[in-house]
């Protein structure tokens, strides 16, 4: 009896572990800043050390027979993909070799060589795997908790959004030592006061750039909004007393997303939202009237607070950045570096064997060909399938397809599968959430009909 109630206590204990250093995981991967190594070619980030202790707890279950072999999902899809693009690079090298030389020999895609290039790619996708492997073995109990801290850091980043409107020449500075090792990103001149008087305010938050906060906080925006979409149409009084808080979260949210004024992140949380709100069967989003009621309520009241300083999400602005100003010319970009390619656009010019562009989509085309941008599509697909197939409750269910498909068309204005700091917490909340065994709730309303449609995928 003694024996058993230890083995039960080391085991509660073991998954108070996993649950802090995942929690710890996600402040350190919002609030950490970058550490440069080696000239500024590779970026060490605090979560960076975190990854390897977790994994390599994860590792250690796996040498004990211990570990949770079903949370690996995640995991095996990322290697796949990594490894497909590991053979399509393999084939252009041979392809440029034998036909005698590469698409560009002068500089790599970025700047560096294409030997740096390739160890940045090669780490890239390594931090990946290890990032799904160390929370392949985080408990489903965590998914609260870890909800709870990006919450959290959400709020303290998008209040430094709201100090950078009210106060930027007193936060900026404190930003660029901290965050940016003295160098102040060009990003932050939007926050300035002339910013505002033009109408180009934009604010990056500490992720110095707005872009890359914008995206960001695509994850956040989605998780809330749909919690607050369950609470209303759900019979759990736990659940419903969340409303007003998770109604307040989408707002903040919102907001920040609002003064990053990102266009690409716009537009791909629009898409986002047709996706996953029709994603919904229609018996479980009885009050989808009254959230469109909200939403028009608070965009139009953040658009009259900031109207003065708003351009990019304009009517003008948005026509602009479709027509002559962001979107054409990183699409000019791409095609001029396709053209470039000719026969090899098959396979691609390899890491940093072609132009630079400043799109995910650009960027895979030109490196893998089509065959990379293929495979980029059967992963995303893949990972639409294990959402549809793991996470149980409607909501959050929806909520990360609404994720995928925001990601997918912001690709072609912006990066999250290469963007270093959205793509692996992404890949943690994911994993944890296909971890969790979630209840599924029950609208008022609800048939036989309904529930066999649902448990099939489809709408009743």
């Amino acid at each position: 009896m003694g024996n058993h109630t230890g083995n039960r206590g080391g085991k509660h204990l073991w998954r108070r572990v996993w649950i802090i250093l995942a929690c710890l995981w996600i402040v350190a991967a919002s609030l950490g800043p970058d550490i440069p190594l080696g000239e500024g070619l590779l970026k060490l980030r605090p979560e960076d050390t975190l990854t390897v202790l977790m994994s390599g707890l994860a590792l250690l279950k796996l040498l004990t027979g211990r570990v949770r072999r079903n949370t690996m999902d995640v995991l095996f899809r990322i290697v796949l993909f990594a490894l497909g693009l590991g053979i399509i690079a393999t084939l252009s090298l041979l392809l440029q070799t034998s036909s005698g030389g590469n698409v560009r020999i002068e500089e790599g895609t970025f700047g560096f060589g294409q030997q740096q290039e390739l160890l940045k790619e090669i780490i890239r996708f390594g931090k990946y795997i290890v990032v799904a492997v160390a929370f392949s073995q985080v408990p489903r109990q965590a998914w609260k908790a870890v909800l709870t801290v990006l919450m959290a850091s959400s709020l303290i980043m998008i209040g430094i959004q709201v100090i950078q409107y009210l106060a930027a020449e007193r936060i900026n500075p404190w930003l660029a030592d901290f965050y940016a090792s003295g160098s102040p990103h060009a990003s932050w001149v939007y926050s300035e006061g002339w910013a505002k008087e033009a109408g180009q305010f934009r604010a990056g938050s500490v992720m110095n750039n707005a872009n890359v906060f914008g995206a960001y906080l695509i994850a956040p925006f989605f998780l809330f909004a749909m919690l607050f979409f369950e609470s209303l149409n759900v019979t759990s009084k736990e659940i419903r007393r969340s409303r007003f808080l998770w109604l307040a979260m989408s707002g903040i949210v919102w907001l920040g997303i609002f003064l990053t004024q990102s266009r690409a992140a716009l537009v791909a949380i629009l898409f986002g939202a047709m996706v996953s709100i029709l994603s919904i069967p229609r018996s479980f989003r009885p009050h989808l009237n009254r959230v469109s009621a909200w939403v028009i309520v608070g965009a139009v009241i953040t658009f009259s607070m900031f109207a003065s300083t708003t351009y990019r999400y304009s009517i003008e602005g948005l026509s602009r950045g479709i027509t002559e100003e962001s979107l054409p010319i990183k699409l000019g970009l791409t095609f001029l570096a396709v053209r470039e390619l000719g026969p090899l656009i098959v396979v691609g010019a390899g890491p940093a064997g072609a132009m630079m562009v400043d799109t995910e989509l650009g960027y895979l085309v030109t490196w893998y060909g089509l065959m990379g941008l293929m495979l980029y599509f059967v992963f995303y697909h893949s990972l639409y399938r294990l959402i549809s197939g793991r996470i149980q409750n409607v909501y959050l269910r929806s909520a990360f397809r609404g994720i995928l498909a925001a990601y997918l068309v912001g690709a072609v204005g912006n990066s999250f599968l290469l963007n270093n700091r959205v793509f692996p917490v992404f890949i943690a909340l994911l994993t944890v959430a296909c971890a969790e065994i979630v209840r599924r709730e029950m609208p008022f309303k609800f048939t036989l009909q309904t529930r066999m449609a649902d448990v099939h995928g489809i709408e009743a």
